[in-house]
């Protein structure tokens, strides 16, 4: 049995590794800048942090021995996932925490958008913080392509995306994710773990025009010229982990569960 704490336990993929800590012996704690809720399960305890300013990191990690940390924040990456990511190492390293998991992005080094570029800089940080760790790359979720579209919804004219039509995504259930995450959870730290995808490989465009059918929606898309080495980047899939499929859920299982209608 470890005490466990879970950065980022709020968000998707968060939310989804505490609910199965819960069903072990492990003790969870999760930690957020937000109170705790008046709800708030009885076998989970709850650490209000602030990573931006170090407010509370060294009463969360007092007697932590492993921190799986799932925090991110695309607005302000530099803030949130590198510079907050070594306050909590710095504070955890203190504590004698034994092992830090940390969850990352598949495709980073080889795709230079600045969010992706900051979470490089965090896996760096990880590796000189003197915590031993594991780093972690997935794929994207299910979730962060269904926002992404929303656009073709909402939209009065037609939405354009700055990726092109044949961009590569092997898209990930968040809940099968939090499971391929905590496969590692009783592990000794291991560096760089291998890098984990869905079950299937799709295009930008198979992948939109899917979400359309879902909701029986008819609508032009529209793509703008790629931009130099990002939109190569992601053509030739270098976001995806194709010799690691996990998962059975598809990106058509999610849309049927979303939207309450089957697509192919």
């Amino acid at each position: 049995m470890a005490q466990i704490l879970v950065t980022g336990g709020a968000g998707g993929l968060g939310r989804e590794v505490v609910q199965r800590l819960c069903q072990t012996t492990h003790i969870v704690r999760v930690m957020s800048r937000a109170s705790a809720p008046i709800n708030l399960d009885q076998h989970i305890e709850w650490a209000q942090a602030d990573v931006e300013n170090g407010s509370g990191l060294a009463e969360a990690v007092t007697g932590i021995d492993i921190i799986i940390n799932a925090m991110s924040l695309p607005a302000r990456p530099q803030q949130v996932d590198v510079e907050g990511t070594a306050r909590l190492l710095k504070a955890a390293n203190n504590a004698g925490v034994k092992h830090v998991l940390h969850v990352s992005i598949v495709g980073i080094d080889r795709i230079p958008t600045p969010y992706y570029q900051a979470k490089v800089a965090a896996e760096q940080v990880v590796i000189e913080s003197g915590v031993p760790y594991s780093i972690w790359r997935a794929t994207q979720f299910h979730s962060l392509l269904d926002n992404f579209l929303e656009p073709l919804r909402t939209s009065d004219s037609a939405p354009v995306f700055s990726r092109p039509p044949e961009a590569k995504y092997q898209l990930l259930d968040t809940g099968e994710a939090a499971e391929a995450l905590l496969s590692h959870i009783d592990s000794p730290p291991a560096g760089r773990l291998p890098d984990v995808g869905g079950p299937q490989v799709l295009t930008l465009d198979t992948i939109a025009h899917m979400w359309l059918k879902a909701q029986s929606i008819n609508r032009e898309i529209k793509y703008l010229p790629e931009e130099p080495f990002i939109g190569e980047a992601f053509r030739q899939g270098y976001n995806t982990a194709p010799t690691n499929p996990y998962g059975k859920i598809t990106w058509a299982d999610f849309l049927k569960q979303r939207y309450d209608q089957p697509v192919s």
